[in-house]
This record gives structure tokens, sequence and C-alpha cells, in this order.
């Protein structure tokens, strides 16, 4: 049977594996690994550049205020019940807890905790006995595991200014967190009221404590509710369901780049040096490298290229 025509018309990840299965892999896979194949072709497409379509601005909400506790179960990982926190359900951030009492073994300390509600959030330690009361102090926000660099403006992080003034430019350092951590680190001035510093800087630590990207507030800046607004490139998200699509499978070259990378990547799970392999790997690069012109042409449409 001829093989089907390539539909670029928002290609799904049952379309791609339906492709890949049909131009020519001999000992049909289970749907699984095709789909890890195509989900680690779309990274390596996605790595080659910063393509236009991962360009986008993103905000990530931290509460540097200090949150109250209620209670922290037996469990593993331990769910803590506190105040209101404005955090985003589902992201990872990073704060100090204090002051919980009979929990065992403790929770207190810094911790990277994942938040679960808008009252409440997972700390990664098993508890065997409940604890009660304490308060947290968030510091640091994971950017996500799709986050791949900042983009090029003057200042790519802003924030929501609480005065109704938005947004504001703020400057970002790649840093660490010891450095950071210094007590007069770019001389900030001294609240002697609170004795803390007025957010001057927000620092992006590569890596951090949750093993991600991520922003982080130094302890000795003043506590305040802020939401940075972060301009970057981030990866296409992961492909699990038969209906999903992104700007990556939509785009005409890089669908059939996707399409012959997974295509190699079943040839050399068959035979390591699958020379029908090497011939799907030479096709993708030749549609990637045509994506990167029209890449090139969409960004910088209707304005003057200076080289």
């Amino acid at each position: 049977m001829p093989p089907r025509a390539f539909s670029f018309h928002k290609m799904t990840l049952s379309e791609i594996i339906y492709e890949v299965q049909e131009l020519g892999v001999k000992s049909t896979r289970v749907e699984s690994d095709v789909r890890k194949w195509v989900n680690a072709s779309q990274k390596k497409i996605a790595q080659r550049r910063n393509w236009t379509f991962m360009r986008a601005q993103q905000p990530f909400a931290i509460t540097g205020a200090v949150v109250a506790l209620t209670s922290n179960s037996a469990a593993n990982p331990s769910v803590v019940v506190s105040a209101a926190h404005g955090l985003t359900t589902g992201r990872k951030y990073t704060g100090s807890i204090d002051d919980v009492a009979t929990s065992y073994p403790t929770i207190n300390g810094e911790r990277t905790i994942t938040v679960t509600s808008s009252t409440g959030f997972s700390v990664p330690v098993n508890v065997t006995t409940a604890g009660t009361g304490g308060t947290i102090t968030f510091r640091s926000v994971s950017l996500g595991s799709t986050f791949k660099c900042l983009a090029s403006e003057k200042s790519p992080v802003t924030y929501d200014d609480p005065t109704g003034t938005n947004p504001r430019p703020i400057p970002v350092d790649v840093i660490s967190r010891a450095i950071s951590n210094r007590i007069g680190y770019y001389n900030p001035s001294v609240n002697t009221v609170t004795n803390s510093y007025p957010i001057q800087y927000v620092f992006l630590e590569q890596n951090g404590p949750t093993g991600e990207w991520g922003l982080y507030l130094p302890p000795q800046y003043q506590p305040v509710a802020i939401t940075f607004n972060v301009s970057g490139y981030f990866y296409p998200a992961d492909l699990s369901l038969g209906t999903d699509s992104n700007a990556l499978t939509n785009h005409p070259m890089l669908e059939e780049a996707l399409i012959n990378m997974t295509k190699a990547r079943a040839y050399f799970a068959e035979e390591v040096d699958n020379p029908k392999g090497s011939a799907a790997l030479a096709l993708a690069e030749q549609a990637i490298r045509s994506a990167q012109y029209s890449d090139v042409a969409q960004e910088f449409s209707g304005r003057p290229i200076r080289m």
C-alpha cells in the first residue's frame, strides 16, 4: 500500500505515530515506544535554535511574605495546609519552613515544595507523626522543565507593580545562590524599619533546588508577594495523548523532520547501523535546515536585517 501523504494541518501525536509505522518500520513497536521516540526527537529539534514559536512570556509568582501553616499530614510526601498563598497549583517552589511543632521527622528548614491547592502544598518528606502550626516564606519558583533560555530583550524579566504601574523592568542576573545570599551584594539600601532590603535584582539559578531553572529572591530582600513576567524560549511540552499537537507538529517542515527523526530512531532500535535510519536522519536534517531559513524570515518579517 503506498504511503499516505503528509498532512501538514494540525498533525496530532496519533497521526505522527501512524506515519512512522506506515513508512517503513519493519517490526511494529508498541505505541508507548514510538511516543517516547517522538518526544525525544521533538526535544532534539527544539534544541537546534531559539525557534520563533518557542518564544513566549509567562508569569511566575513568588510569595516572599510569610504565610501561616495549620498542619502537615503523616504521609509521604507530607501534605501541608496553609493560609491562602496566591501561588500556581502544580508549580514547584522553594521556601523556608519554620516553627512547625510535633512533626516527625521535622519539615522545618529550606524545602522544595509542590503547590497542590490555593491553601496547601506537599513537601517531599516521609512524615510518620503529623505536625501543627508554623510558617513558610517562599523564595524561589521553578521556571519549569520546558524553560530553555531568556529572550534577548534589554530586560527580559518584568514584575507586576502592586501600586498599579505594570509592568516594571527589573535587572536579572544568572548567579549562584551562595553569592546572591551575601549581605550587601549590589549594595542595596537597607530598610531600617523592617531591617530588610528592597528588591533591586532577581536572580536566575540554573539547576536550583528544584532541579530546574528558577527565579530566586535572596532572604535579605524585603518580603513581598510578587509576580515576575519572564520573556524567554520554552520547549514544546511533551506529547502524551493521541490528540496532542503543538506549534512544532503543526509546522510543515518541522513536522516532516519530526516524522523522519522518529523513523530513524525506530530503524536504529531494530539495527544499530540500519542504512534506512541514516537516510531518514538525512531527510530530517534537510527539513530542519529549510525550517531554519523559514523561521528567520518570520522572525525578521517587517524589520530590516542588519548584518
